[in-house]
C-alpha cells in the first residue's frame, strides 16, 4: 500500500465554501479558517453580529487539520507545577479551568449535531527514566492545588492499562480529556456559522489590510471586505499579514497514521479513546482514532516549513519511537504521513534576529531549549489573545503550539466578545491570566 502524503484528517471531503466574488461590507472581518476563526464566526453569529471569514486555502486546512485532535487542558510547554512556578497558582488555575470549560462547550456542540468522533477519555504522561518519577508526584500535587484530577500510576499499573514497553517506569493520568477529528469539528462548526449572519469564503487570501473611511479594508485578489473590526486567526501566517513579526516563529510538526488495527489488537493496545505523551528523546504525542488507527507526532523544529510534505528523516524517527513505546505495533504498517506548521510565541534577542532568520530559512533546528536559547530565541508558553498593539479595532489569537483546539476555540469566542465590547467576566479573567505582550 502506497503511503499517502497528507494529513489523515484531510483525506475525506467535508464540503466546500465559495470564494469571495466582489466587494462586501460586514461588522467583523475574520482572517483564518481554522478552529479560532470559525469559532469567532460562530460565536459572533450567536450574538447576532454579522461577520465575513476569509480563508486562503480551505476550512481547517492549516494548523487545525494538521493537528492530532487531542483536547488536553492547559498550555503547551508547561507542566502544571512549572506553570505555577512561572505564572502563579491563580493564573494557572484560570487557564486550566477555562480550557476545561471550552472542552465542555465543544462536547455540547458535538452532542447537538457536529459529527466528529468526539470521545472523552484519559491522557497519560509516560515516564521511562526512573529519575523523572519524582516529577509525577510534583505534578500530581500541583494538579491537586489547582483542582485538576490526576492519578499516579506505577510501572505495573501503566503496563496493565497500556501495552507499553517494559522500560516504562510510570505515568500520570489526567482524567478529564477528550479527542476528536479536528477537521470534521471545524467544518461542522462552520456549517452552523454559515446559517447565521455573515459569510465564509475559501480560497480567498487577504493581501492587504488598511484603515479606510472610519473602518478597515481587507483587500484580496477576489474583491475586498470592509469591516468595523478585524479578527486575525491565521496562526503561523500572522507575521505574513504584518503582525507579531518579532514575537512568533514557525514550528514544523511531523506525524504519521498507521493502518487500521483489528478489534482485538486495539483492545490489547489499550489506546482506544486514550492519548499519551512522552518526552523521551523528543516530545511525542500518541492517540487512537475512531477507525482503529494509531497516530503519533513529534520531531518539532524551528522552520520555515510550508505544505504537507513530511520530513522523511523525522518520520523515520517518529515511527521508531512508536515501536519503542508500543512494541506490539511492529507488524502494523503506516498509511499516512504529513508535516505542517504551528506558531510558537517567542522572545528574540534583537541583535541575533538576523542570524535566527537566516539559519531557519535553510535548515530545521530541533526544538531543544538550550540550543534555541543559544541562537537567540527564547520560547514562552503564553499564547497571544487580545488587542493587537495600540489598535482599537484589530484583535488576534495565535501561538498555541500544541494545545490549540480547546484554547483556540475559546480564543475565537473571546475575540468575538472583544469585537462587540461585551466581554464576560470569565473572558476578562482569562485575558488577565494571559497578559499578552504584542507588537
Amino acid at each position: 500500500m502506497a503511503i499517502k502524503k497528507r494529513p489523515f484528517w484531510l483525506s475525506r471531503d467535508y464540503g466546500r465554501f465559495d470564494a469571495l466574488n466582489g466587494d462586501v461590507e460586514t461588522e467583523v472581518a475574520i482572517i483564518g479558517g481554522g478552529i479560532t476563526g470559525v469559532s469567532a464566526a460562530y460565536h459572533l453569529g450567536e450574538e447576532g453580529v454579522d461577520s465575513v471569514l476569509l480563508e486562503k486555502d480551505s476550512i481547517a486546512s492549516g494548523a487545525t487539520g494538521h493537528s492530532m485532535g487531542g483536547l488536553v487542558p492547559g498550555i503547551e510547554q508547561e507542566d502544571i507545577w512549572q506553570s505555577i512556578e512561572k505564572y502563579g497558582e491563580g493564573r494557572t488555575r484560570t487557564i486550566w479551568e477555562a480550557s476545561n470549560g471550552a472542552i465542555d462547550e465543544m462536547a455540547a456542540l458535538c452532542a447537538n449535531g457536529i459529527e466528529c468522533d468526539f470521545v472523552r477519555g484519559p491522557a497519560f504522561d509516560l515516564v521511562e527514566d526512573k529519575r523523572e518519577l519524582g516529577f509525577l508526584g510534583r505534578e500530581h500535587e500541583a494538579a491537586r492545588r489547582c483542582g485538576i484530577e490526576t492519578n499516579i500510576m506505577d510501572a505495573a499499573q501503566i503496563r496493565d492499562r497500556l501495552a507499553v514497553c517494559d522500560s516504562m517506569a510510570g505515568a500520570l493520568e489526567y482524567t478529564k480529556c477528550a479527542q476528536m477529528n479536528p477537521a470534521a469539528f471545524v467544518h461542522g462548526l462552520a456549517g452552523k456559522a454559515k446559517k447565521q449572519k455573515g459569510g465564509i469564503f475559501e480560497h480567498t487570501g487577504a493581501r492587504r489590510i488598511a484603515h479606510a473611511q472610519g473602518g478597515l479594508k481587507i483587500s484580496t485578489d477576489r474583491g475586498s471586505v470592509r469591516a468595523k473590526k478585524l479578527i486575525i486567526a491565521a496562526e503561523s501566517y500572522t507575521p505574513d499579514l504584518g503582525f507579531l513579526k518579532n514575537r512568533m516563529t514557525t514550528l514544523r510538526i511531523n506525524a504519521l497514521a498507521t493502518e487500521r488495527l483489528d478489534s482485538s489488537s486495539m483492545d490489547k493496545l489499550g489506546m482506544r479513546g486514550a492519548q499519551a505523551w512522552n518526552m523521551g528523546r523528543d516530545y511525542n504525542f500518541v492517540r487512537s482514532t475512531a477507525d482503529s488507527r494509531v497516530i503519533i507526532d513529534g520531531g518539532d523544529s524551528l522552520s520555515v516549513a510550508s505544505g504537507d510534505m513530511p520530513q522523511e528523516h523525522r518520520i523515520e524517527e517518529i515511527h521508531s519511537r512508536l515501536l519503542d513505546l508500543f512494541p506490539m505495533m511492529e507488524e502494523i504498517g503506516v498509511e499516512f504521513e504529513w508535516s505542517g506548521r504551528m506558531a510558537a510565541p517567542i522572545k528574540h534577542v534583537p541583535v541575533l534576529n538576523g542570524l535566527v532568520n537566516a539559519i531557519t530559512s535553510v535548515v530545521d533546528i530541533r526544538l531543544t531549549l538550550p540550543l534555541v536559547e543559544r541562537i537567540g530565541v527564547r520560547m514562552i508558553s503564553m499564547p497571544f489573545l487580545g488587542r493587537v498593539g495600540k489598535t482599537a479595532d484589530i484583535f488576534c489569537s495565535a501561538g498555541y503550539i500544541g494545545h490549540g483546539l480547546p484554547l483556540g476555540f475559546l480564543g475565537g469566542k473571546v475575540l468575538g466578545e472583544l469585537c462587540t465590547g461585551s466581554v464576560s467576566e470569565d473572558s476578562a479573567k482569562l485575558l488577565r491570566a494571559y497578559e499578552p505582550r504584542q507588537s
